[in-house]
């Protein structure tokens, strides 16, 4: 998925259920869109971003915006430099599955994560339908994404993504939007 529709967005927001002053910790943030509404909310929000022009564009946003927001430069396990127990969300739109090691990065959301906080997984590419358990995304977009722009593209059974959640401790609930395809939400609470 390129992107979460402007009407996921808001049922990923809703779906959380955050509050203003809340923590979040959006890892993979690409140019911000969720990032800049959950600030706009009156969020705390931290995005974590590989690809230093969209670190610009959500600076540049924010600020036009006159909004807060922390922009950061770094891949996925950037996590490692940041509070422990610092955060009362982390959430990944159409992010997580470029993680090549999406096990070690499960592993490490706990520490940074208040108590009580959550873990949110929305517009992924998480299908019960994918023929193995976790692997290459075989769709032609993603194959041309792999090839173009050299990016991890994987796509998850959800019955795997379940269970790898409640085998790490994390209970999950899937919300579904209707109004949209890729509106799917997973957020967990650790057990």
């Amino acid at each position: 998925m390129v992107g979460l529709h402007f009407i996921a967005i808001g049922f990923v927001i809703r779906a959380l259920g955050l509050t203003p002053g809340a923590r979040i910790l959006e890892l993979g943030a690409g140019c911000g869109n969720i990032s800049i509404a959950l600030s706009q909310m009156g969020c705390d929000v931290t995005a974590i971003e590989i690809e230093p022009k969209c670190v610009r564009i959500i600076d540049q946003r924010a600020k036009q915006l006159g909004t807060k927001l922390t922009a950061v430069h770094g891949d996925f396990f950037s996590i490692r430099n940041q509070p422990a127990e610092s955060f009362d969300a982390v959430l990944f739109c159409g992010a997580f599955h470029h993680c090549s090691d999406h096990l070690a990065l499960l592993d490490e959301i706990p520490r940074v994560l208040k108590p009580g906080g959550m873990l949110a997984l929305a517009g992924e590419t998480i299908n019960e339908r994918f023929p193995s358990p976790w692997g290459l995304n075989p769709n032609g977009e993603a194959i041309w994404q792999i090839v173009k722009n050299g990016w991890m593209e994987l796509a998850f059974k959800e019955s795997y993504i379940l269970e790898t959640l409640k085998m790490k401790g994390w209970s999950v609930c899937r919300h579904d939007c209707p109004s949209t395809d890729g509106g799917i939400v997973y957020v967990a609470h650790r057990c």
